[in-house]
């Protein structure tokens, strides 16, 4: 009875393990200001829209989540609302990396919070395993199950990627579980030249 006891104990409050610990929920915040501030800075010709061009390169995040498509301020401030409302827990999340055609391996990969949630998401990092794929994040310095829904940017580290893979990243993810969607998988097939 009293192995039961402590079996329980620790299943429901954790044994001091930072092995498997939730991402905390993002601190809250107001969906209508970021998008109003995001809005500002990259809706360069005051249309109302954010248009690919506008985001490419300096919001990859919201260029991911647009799907080739313009987005109105009311369509960012609700995408904003539905990251404030997903799972406490995170969204399981896997990334898939090649380059050349080729799994990258050993490739230390960061999500990137956007600019515009500073202070809300925190940065997760995990390394590609010989297939090219990510699925254990660190947030903090804890192991998460999940990646907190949001924009990031992606970056990587290994030696001979280009820039624009790391430091001057263009590539963009939305962490955000649809209907009965289990895992986000992001995809990306990178170039060497």
């Amino acid at each position: 009875m009293r192995w039961l006891m402590l079996f329980l104990a620790c299943s429901f409050l954790g044994c001091g393990s930072k092995e498997a610990t939730i991402d905390a929920k993002p601190a809250e915040f107001d969906a209508p200001t970021i998008a109003k501030a995001a809005f500002a800075s990259f809706d360069k010709n005051n249309d109302g829209t954010l248009s690919v061009s506008e985001v490419v390169t300096a919001s990859p995040g919201i260029a991911a989540m647009q799907k080739g498509k313009p987005i109105t301020l009311a369509e960012f401030t609700a995408k904003l609302e539905a990251y404030k409302t997903a799972v406490a827990s995170g969204t399981p999340a896997a990334i898939y990396l090649t380059l050349d055609d080729q799994p990258l391996a050993d490739a230390k990969v960061t999500l990137e919070p956007e600019p515009f949630f500073a202070g809300i998401l925190k940065p997760a990092t995990g390394t590609t395993d010989a297939t090219g794929r990510v699925n254990d994040w660190t947030v903090g310095d804890s192991k998460a199950v999940g990646v907190s829904a949001g924009l990031y940017r992606i970056k990587m580290e290994k030696d001979g990627l280009p820039a624009k893979y790391n430091t001057a990243t263009t590539l963009g993810c939305e962490v955000l579980a649809s209907g009965r969607e289990g895992e986000v998988g992001i995809y990306h097939k990178l170039k060497s030249q």
